[in-house]
């Protein structure tokens, strides 16, 4: 049956129209044209979809459009054959594709399957011959021709030529708009354009000066008898367990049980283990053990100290400034009888007079010698604080305790309200909290004007604290100095503990009475040294009475004790202990001191930290196995998250840990940290608010800890510092390291540096988190931003600075004419109080008031 030229095919329109395609953006309505009625316009047609993106031309709209215009006819070429059972079989699938459990088109069930698409395939080879053979285009040149593209588009649908059927919401491919390129500030550092420096940031000491001397090399090897003790203890143990039957296979055979030995044995309880570990309970009245202390009172041995001397002077500065940086030798009596002044003073009426120890030894026996000199019950007037054992009352105004117990009480109380005088004892050791508490201190000193701050060193370099604190007067104890003989070994020892043990026998066998104090570098060192006096004594033939005391700070309360005891008559006392006993310490009786010359300093080395994961050498493939498991694409810290997630899943089981090479030790550590952050939060009232399973919060704030160490990508698996413009790589334990698509932009915790420098625990960010957490350093490119503009930012910025730093120098110029003017006003009548503490001590500086001190 023939059909009109005008007629369209039922079939024909079915595949000529989907109302589906996403590709059909825009339509070209038809131009009037001089083609007669009944002419076919397979040539509008064609360049109507060439324009198009489809064969769309005859709309509604556009007819509406132009009345005049003729309906545009269909091609009537050759059409491509569709069965009616298949065209049926389509229709069903679309509107079945609910209830059947798939989608139309999709991989599961293709409707087209059985067609033959030749023509894609050959389009497609085309592209990729013409791909491979013509020149590629530039990234500039690609930019360009879309950016021409979205020009003729806007064109041609701001004139109405064509008109836009759909939008493209779909933003998710569309990497070009979702890019963001930041803007890195270059921050010059003020000593180089000539202008005030703020701060200075000192070199680091290294704990080695020359890594190739003798003491050097004999301190990385070790002691050669301390290895041997060890391995002689780990042989012993070996056997031990390899003879032990009980428990096994073939013991439970044989009839073997357990050893009803060790459980049986008494098990101490809770108040029985904290009554063992109180210091205070161990601690007997100290009995003098030199000629000095046996003659003499306790009265009388106080006041013939080099600090009595100077009490009033020392007295007087501290009521006339509100922080004195106080020096003097060991032994001169500053921790012991600063307290006791300030609480004669008066000081105790207004609140807890504190002073602070860097050991818990130190802490423990300086407030039981306080309690003597002030017959006192140790606990009620004077009491001391250490972790795990508070031995304070209410009645307690002297309170001597360590550093981390007062950095603690400041978190509760940030003004230490309950405190009216702190003494920093042993500050030269610039211990970790002591520098915290200081930095904590001098911002409490500016809302409390009340609180009287005291920081006392043992060597003269002062002058560090005196400027910290805006120039605090320096007071100088005067020492007393006794003859002492200084012996030194003729050559560098290389077994420092074998020798230090032959010369402790020397002095015993050889020497006069007194005490023997040696120190040594740890507990291993300490015990192996005790061990070998032992067992070289009982080797003499009838050898005089040694007692063999060590102390380090893991041994039991009453252990430590004993070094303060009075020895048997008859018997002679060595003390082995850590560069503890140097200053913290003062024991009676001491005679000849055996200092090996090494001691072990805590070092802070970001490339060595505690890892969870660990690899043994002979299962590499399966712990890369197990640690793969955990990996999150976007973090390295997430990852670990992950890992503490799912081993708190397993019930914090240690054996969970081995099974997939895991660190317990560092799990259950990051766990204590967490319940102690968990117990801070209840104190100050915060609310626990967890974000849940939205991990993007946790990257922004892992972000604004390490914007200052941002990277961009640069290549697969490459990139370049932000600020420094280093290359640097991906660690191969990275969760990152491997994945096809790299992100833009990363944060690292650190750096590794071995055949290349390697980031460790990266974490990918949003490129606006580093504007907005740290906009000092970088900016979001906006739209329009030349580089013009950059320049007069850059310009404007560097002005500002220019003006706070003269505005810096005009202060310190007026701070220092006013303190001209204030010596000159105050030269005479200062001039017989600088006499007067140059008799008893010293005073650096002259007293004088400044402007907004407290008095």
């Amino acid at each position: 049956m023939a059909r009109d030229e005008g007629e369209v095919s039922p079939k024909r329109r079915k595949l000529d129209f989907n109302p589906l395609r996403s590709d059909d953006r825009f339509v070209v309505p038809a131009r009037p044209s001089s083609v007669k009625n009944g002419q076919t316009g397979s040539s509008v047609s064609r360049s109507q979809s060439r324009v198009g993106n489809g064969s769309r031309a005859s709309t509604p709209r556009a007819q509406s459009r132009y009345p005049s215009t003729p309906r545009q006819q269909e091609f009537d070429g050759p059409e491509p054959f569709v069965d009616e059972e298949d065209s049926n079989a389509l229709d069903r699938d679309w509107y079945a594709g609910d209830e059947l459990g798939h989608t139309f088109g999709d991989d599961t069930h293709n409707p087209f399957g059985s067609y033959d698409n030749s023509w894609a395939d050959q389009q497609r080879e085309a592209a990729l011959v013409e791909k491979k053979t013509g020149k590629r285009m530039s990234a500039r040149a690609t930019q360009k021709q879309k950016d021409v593209d979205a020009w003729e588009t806007n064109r041609m649908l701001t004139s109405g030529v064509a008109q836009r059927r759909d939008f493209g919401d779909d933003f998710e491919d569309d990497e070009e708009a979702t890019r963001v390129h930041l803007l890195v500030h270059d921050l010059k550092p003020p000593f180089l354009d000539g202008r005030t420096v703020f701060s200075k940031q000192l070199e680091p000491v290294p704990a080695v000066r020359d890594y190739q001397s003798d003491m050097a090399v004999f301190s990385r090897k070790g002691s050669k008898v301390v290895k041997e003790k060890r391995q002689q203890k780990e042989r012993q143990k070996q056997a031990q367990e390899a003879t032990n039957m009980a428990g096994t296979a073939l013991g439970n055979l044989m009839g073997v049980k357990e050893d009803e030995g060790d459980s049986a044995a008494h098990i101490p309880g809770e108040e029985e283990h904290q009554s063992n570990s109180k210091f205070s309970q161990h601690m007997k009245k100290n009995q003098g053990a030199s000629n000095f202390s046996q003659s003499k009172s306790l009265k009388e041995q106080r006041e013939f100290l080099p600090a009595f001397a100077v009490r009033e002077e020392l007295l007087r500065v501290i009521r006339d400034n509100q922080v004195v940086i106080c020096v003097g030798e060991t032994g001169s009596g500053k921790t012991t009888q600063l307290t006791q002044f300030l609480y004669e003073d008066g000081y105790g009426k207004l609140g807890l007079i504190g002073c602070t120890q860097p050991r818990r030894v130190a802490a423990m026996s300086v407030a039981k010698r306080v309690s003597e000199e002030m017959e006192c019950r140790l606990g009620s007037t004077v009491g001391y604080a250490i972790r795990f054992e508070d031995c304070t009352s209410k009645e307690t105004v002297i309170k001597y305790m360590t550093e981390g117990v007062l950095l603690r009480e400041s978190l509760n109380e940030p003004d230490v309200d309950r405190y009216s005088c702190i003494i920093m004892d042993e500050a030269h050791e610039r211990a970790l909290n002591t520098d915290v508490l200081m930095g904590l201190f001098k911002k409490v000193l500016t809302r409390r004007r009340d609180l009287k701050l005291i920081v006392t060193s043992a060597t003269m370099n002062s002058k560090r604290f005196s400027d910290f604190f805006g120039g605090a007067p320096e007071f100088f104890i005067p020492g007393r100095t006794f003859p002492v003989d200084i012996m030194f070994h003729r050559s560098p020892v290389e077994d420092y503990v074998d020798q230090a043990v032959q010369q402790v026998l020397a002095i015993h066998v050889s020497m006069g009475p007194g005490d023997i104090l040696v120190f040594m570098t740890g507990q291993e060192d300490i015990e192996v040294t005790c061990e070998l006096i032992q067992e070289r004594l009982n080797a003499l033939n009838d050898p005089p009475k040694l007692s063999i005391l060590p102390i380090y700070s893991q041994m039991p309360a009453d252990l430590q004790a004993k070094i303060f005891d009075k020895a048997a008559p008859g018997v002679r006392k060595v003390i082995v202990a850590t560069n503890i006993a140097e200053t913290s310490l003062t024991v009676d009786g001491i005679m000849y001191v055996v200092d090996a010359g090494y001691s072990k300093l805590k070092v802070y080395n970001p490339r060595m930290v505690p890892g969870v994961f660990y690899r043994p050498k002979e299962r590499q493939e399966e712990s890369d196995a197990a640690r793969e498991k955990f990996f999150v694409p976007e973090s390295d810290h997430l990852t670990y998250l992950h890992v503490y997630a799912q081993w708190k899943a397993n019930g914090y089981s240690d054996g969970w840990c081995t099974r997939h090479f895991l660190h317990p030790k560092s799990l259950r550590r990051a766990k204590e940290i967490r319940e102690q952050l968990l117990d801070i939060m209840k104190m100050q009232r915060m609310f626990m608010i967890s974000c849940g399973t939205d991990w993007d919060t946790i990257r922004k704030c892992i972000c604004s800890g390490y914007y200052h160490q941002a990277a961009k990508v640069k290549g697969i698996g490459e990139y370049v510092n932000l600020r420094t413009s280093v290359t640097v790589q991906l660690h191969p334990t990275s969760a990152l390291y491997g994945l096809g698509y790299l992100p833009d932009y990363v944060v690292y915790h650190e750096l590794i540096l071995t055949s290349k420098e390697y980031m460790s625990t990266v974490t990918s960010v949003d490129p606006r988190w580093l504007a907005e957490l740290g906009g000092v350093f970088y900016s979001v490119k906006e739209k329009g931003y030349s580089a013009r503009e950059k320049r007069v930012t850059e310009v404007e910025f560097n002005r500002k600075m220019e003006i706070e730093a003269k505005m810096a120098e005009d202060k310190l110029r007026e701070e220092k004419r006013l303190e001209n003017e204030n010596l000159k006003a105050a030269k005479k009548p200062l001039t017989s109080a600088v006499k007067k503490v140059a008799s008893h001590g010293a005073v650096r500086k002259p007293i004088v008031k400044r402007p907004g001190r407290g008095f």
